[in-house]
């Protein structure tokens, strides 16, 4: 039986903990593999030093997305700024060149006003290209994500098909898809069907529940189905906990023991 593996992300988690302490709180919770979102506020050798003292496997972090915070969501699509994106792409790799993920996560843009869904897609591909030629050596696979447009107005990738195709004119081996649930429940819902039509493409998987993104249980997505699913096509990736929490994080991770598994793990290699 596939057993699911199971990896924390402390951009949201152990939040309660300043971000360096929060690799070891993930360790006595169980876990042996950590993610986050952008590690660039630290240095890179300081950072792995604390990752490697907890015993921790990590699994992926983002491209730089230098304005997030005033509503940026990355440029990869924009063909006036390559050479940002670029130079982003270079940063991430010098970092990931120390701590060793085994993704990079490209948030690829907003839809651009002027510029046609083909013009943008265009400039994408050329950049994932470019990306992925780069990360190939250093064995480590890029990742899309599909954000909804709730929260993330006029995000250029808002369905798994539209990911998929990407993926797929892209064509090389080391680009894949990052699921995550709440975006894609809010968009388009019918995980199980997505998930099982465009397995081979998926590389990573998060989750979160609808509405709220807090832990499984909370809200109206299956995740024991989803998790059956999952272990009927023998997903052999990680599945990201990326959630807010209902409460302190370790309370959160409750449903973990209700959810009557067959067979999981905390991410154990």
């Amino acid at each position: 039986m596939t057993v699911l593996k199971f990896s924390i992300n402390t951009g949201m988690l152990f939040t309660e903990r300043p971000f360096l302490d929060r690799f070891e709180a993930c360790r006595s919770a169980g876990f042996a593999s950590v993610e986050f979102p952008f590690p660039y506020a630290f240095d890179p050798r300081v950072l792995n030093e604390s990752i490697q003292k907890s015993g921790l496997e990590l699994i992926l972090f983002d491209l730089p997305v230098d304005d997030w915070d005033s509503g940026g969501r990355g440029c990869a699509t924009d063909p006036h700024a390559i050479e940002t994106f670029r130079d982003g792409l270079e940063t991430a790799i010098r970092y990931a060149s120390i701590l060793k993920p085994k993704f990079l996560t490209c948030i690829v843009g907003k839809k651009i006003k002027g510029l046609s869904y083909g013009e943008q897609k265009t400039v994408l591909v050329d950049n994932l290209r470019h990306a992925c030629g780069l990360l190939a050596p250093m064995g480590i696979d890029l990742l899309v994500e599909v954000f909804n447009d709730y929260d993330h107005p006029g995000f250029f990738l808002t369905s798994v098909d539209a990911a998929a195709s990407l993926v797929a004119e892209v064509d090389r081996p080391n680009l894949k898809i990052q699921f995550d649930t709440y975006h894609i429940q809010l968009m388009e819902g019918d995980l199980g069907r997505l998930i099982t039509r465009h397995i081979n493409a998926i590389g990573h998987i998060q989750i979160g529940d609808v509405p709220g993104r807090h832990q499984p249980g909370t809200g109206k997505i299956n995740f024991t189905g989803l998790f059956r699913n999952l272990e009927g096509l023998a997903y052999s990736g990680y599945i990201g906990l990326e959630y807010i929490p209902l409460g302190e994080t370790g309370d959160s991770l409750e449903w973990m023991k209700k959810a009557r598994l067959g067979a999981f793990a905390f991410g154990e290699k």
